[in-house]
């Protein structure tokens, strides 16, 4: 089972695109966590998110970086990649960027 915690949720969270999109997020880091490259493999969720030129919103320039760790359940796009990640994470023969 993965460990699904505060941090690898608000690893996801500042990413605000359509479902689908948020969904093909999930699935490429829960991949890069699982299979992908030397740097990514066995790593956690907020560890292939903050991995250096990854995601824009975790760059040390983003404007985004400081609200990150005021995100959570009462916020409508953290709970809406939330929903994503959990289909990734129960779906992963479903994995829509075929891994």
């Amino acid at each position: 089972m993965y460990d699904y915690t505060a941090p690898q949720q608000d690893s996801l969270t500042v990413i605000d695109v359509g479902d689908l999109a948020k969904r093909a997020i999930a699935y490429v880091i829960l991949n890069r966590t699982r299979t992908g490259s030397a740097p990514d493999r066995g790593k956690t969720v907020h560890a292939v998110c903050t991995r250096q030129d990854q995601f824009a919103c975790w760059s040390k320039d983003s404007p985004y970086l400081s609200i990150l760790g005021n995100l959570w359940f009462n916020n409508r796009v953290f709970n809406e990649c939330v929903i994503q990640f959990i289909t990734a994470l129960s779906s992963p023969n479903n994995d829509i960027t075929s891994g």
